[in-house]
């Protein structure tokens, strides 16, 4: 190495030493790094809080929670509130830097610390709008908050914010928070196996006024979050995706982008417009599905019931139900695989009682369940000499100027009816295919220029059913499959109807 290359090198050390033991560091472009520390005391049963305003308010903050570092303090046993949560005092460290091309700018903005009994956090305060004089000038914070090794809960973490990145780290799932509330826009809101009691969060991606464009290209809600309260999240103009489990229920909305990934609740509620839906959706009761201009595709199981609704939308997916489902759309094709689940002993009728089958009549709300009067056949079907009662499970797919194709790969469990209707138009074909050992009645109608197709491979055992039906004309097919007096054919118990203007076909495996 030549004596000028080690000056240089020299030189640049040295340079580099200086400006760090100042905590400023130059950038590229003529951008300046200014860094500082603060302090703020919080409780363990405390709220931490971070607000920001004004038209420079743009960054990222992340939340973490320190290493353990064993024993802290004089050993004192905490204190207990009333819900006999351990009270922690404790020291948040806050680590910020500030990235700015305009020192006046920088000047201009204010990041303060809040201090309270059980209610500390940061402000911040930035200009509310842009001046001629400050044309190209740029600032954006960033910001690490660090909880105490020793907080195993917290109150509730809030933001309320614009154009900060919400970073939640791996080691803050150590702290059960009871109140997740997070606000943003244009930047994304990343969960990392965070837990807490119910969660809201709400993100924006808006237009870029000088590019006409989004501002950000991430998912607008991303990773994974367990609750044992309700998870709200409301989204515009950006994707949704990731793990979110509770006990609670769970309600997801967004716009021109997809919303993919796992959920598990009591009920949930997902709804899109110009996007897709996928993933796998779990409700321990009922799961309602609603978008436009998209897709719908995934595993979905709801002991109470399923809806999918929309317009120009495709249905494609594996279902389990135990009460109802509905899939309902126009031009594209619904491809259903439909599997029933036994009905549980509060589901079904007291014995000598009607059943009684349930629809939503709302799709937008939780509490939109509405009774419906049995009709005759299901008033029949309870009082059949084999004295039980059964869940009634109906099955409706109706689609327009598209084909339908829906398949029951397991027979009807065992207490249980299943009344099943599959329609479309525009010359489409519609099919609905039973398993081996179903029972009931069938019938099939199209247009005289198409035909009504009735397909059994069951002939061969000695042990299968045995079919009956009529076809008076080539467009319509009736009939049942049993001897007429067994429990799911002669008295109307499984019922299946397929319409359409295209080829019709019942198919028995």
């Amino acid at each position: 190495m030549t004596l000028s290359r080690r000056r240089d090198l020299r030189f640049r050390a040295l340079l580099q030493a200086i400006i760090a033991s100042k905590f400023h560091t130059l950038t590229a472009a003529g951008f300046s790094s200014h860094q500082s520390r603060l302090s703020v005391p919080l409780s363990s049963l405390g709220s931490f809080a971070f607000r920001s305003t004004g038209n420079y308010s743009q960054g990222t903050i992340v939340f973490e929670r320190a290493e353990s570092q064993g024993t802290v303090g004089d050993g004192a046993p905490p204190g207990y509130d009333a819900d006999q949560k351990p009270r922690v005092e404790g020291t948040v460290d806050v680590a910020v830097e500030v990235r700015s091309n305009s020192e006046g700018l920088r000047n201009d903005c204010r990041l303060e610390t809040v201090e309270g009994h059980e209610r500390a956090g940061l402000s911040l305060t930035t200009p509310a709008s842009t001046s001629v004089s400050r044309l190209g000038a740029s600032l954006s914070y960033h910001i690490k908050v660090t909880f105490p090794s020793t907080f195993t809960s917290l109150d509730t973490l809030s933001v309320e914010t614009t154009g900060f990145r919400l970073v939640l780290g791996p080691s803050l799932s150590a702290i059960d928070i009871a109140s997740l509330e997070l606000t943003t826009t244009d930047a994304p809101i990343v969960l990392s196996s965070t837990r807490c009691g119910s969660a809201q969060l709400r993100n924006q991606n808006l237009l870029d006024p000088n590019k006409h464009a989004l501002k950000n290209f991430d998912d607008l809600v991303q990773g994974s979050l367990s609750a044992t309260g309700r998870i709200d999240i409301q989204c515009e103009n950006g994707p949704i995706s990731g793990s979110y489990t509770t006990p609670g229920a769970i309600v997801a909305s967004t716009t021109n982008f997809a919303i993919k990934g796992d959920f598990k609740g009591a009920t949930l509620r997902i709804t899109n417009q110009n996007a897709e839906v996928s993933g796998r959706f779990e409700a321990k009761r009922d799961v309602v599905v609603s978008t436009q201009h998209g897709k719908v595709e995934g595993v979905f199981k709801a002991p109470s019931g399923c809806e999918v609704k929309g317009q120009y939308v495709g249905i494609k997916g594996e279902f389990e139900v135990g009460s109802h489902l509905r899939l309902l759309t126009t031009v594209f094709r619904i491809d259903a695989t439909i599997r029933l689940l036994a009905p549980s002993s509060s589901l079904l009728s007291p014995p000598g009682a009607a059943p009684v089958t349930r629809t939503l009549s709302n799709a937008t709300s939780s509490t939109s369940e509405a009774d419906l009067p049995p009709t005759f056949e299901d008033a029949l079907a309870s009082s059949s000499a084999s004295g039980g009662s059964f869940g009634v499970v109906t099955v409706a797919a109706e689609t327009t100027d598209a084909g339908v194709e829906l398949v029951f790969p397991a027979p009807v469990p065992a207490m249980c009816a299943l009344r099943t209707t599959a329609r479309s138009s525009g010359g489409s074909r519609v099919a609905v295919t039973h398993a081996r050992g179903w029972e009931g009645r069938f019938s099939a109608s199209t247009t005289l220029t198409h035909t009504a197709t009735l397909s059994s491979l069951t002939s061969g055992g000695p042990a299968a059913p045995p079919v009956h039906y009529d076809t008076q004309k080539r467009s319509e097919v009736t009939g049942f499959v049993g001897s007429g007096a067994g429990a799911g054919a002669g008295d109307g118990r499984n019922r299946t109807h397929v319409e359409s203007d295209g080829p019709v076909e019942i198919v028995l495996l």
